[in-house]
């Protein structure tokens, strides 16, 4: 079963291989994983090369991708005590690398496009396995949609890549 706790560990390790493979195409990282200043504005790391520009990184795990065929965008997250505003609201990251799990593939997304039209996709609501009694809100943006409209920037497999 998943908690919050494996969710973390779950990233983390992802953040690790993301970084690797980064790494192995010539860029430089900055790991902001155990930054908690960083992490309150959705950035996990910075690539960047002195040849090119900066880029933040938010990296985001999914596990239904392959069945659905849609990225999921969070709005807000309704707890019995309070509203909790989604990722979309306060990512300040210039690029998400989008990862399904179950493939190990990934998709690095213009955040600052997608972001801007993500409120006109389906919003669609769902409870939350891993926090009881939470109601999360979210838009499904198609893949096909995702890459039509420019948001996917590059795709990547991180297959051969180990923590």
């Amino acid at each position: 079963m998943r908690d919050f706790k494996s969710m973390l560990e779950e990233n983390s390790l992802l953040s690790a291989r993301l970084q690797a493979y980064f790494k192995q195409h010539g860029y430089k990282i900055i790991d902001h994983t155990d930054d908690e200043t960083q992490q309150k504005i959705g950035v996990t790391f910075e690539i960047y090369d002195p040849k090119r520009d900066i880029f933040r990184i938010n990296v985001v795990a999914d596990h239904r991708i392959h069945e659905t065929g849609n990225l999921f965008i969070e709005h807000k997250m309704e707890r019995s005590t309070k509203t909790a505003k989604g990722w979309l609201h306060y990512c300040l990251a210039d690029l998400i690398c989008y990862h399904d799990v179950v493939s190990d593939m990934g998709y690095i997304l213009d955040w600052a496009k997608l972001r801007e039209d993500a409120s006109g996709f389906p919003l669609t609501t769902f409870r939350n396995p891993v926090d009881y009694d939470t109601i999360g809100y979210g838009y499904l943006i198609p893949l096909a949609e995702a890459e039509k409209r420019g948001y996917v920037k590059y795709k990547y497999d991180l297959s051969s890549i180990q923590a």
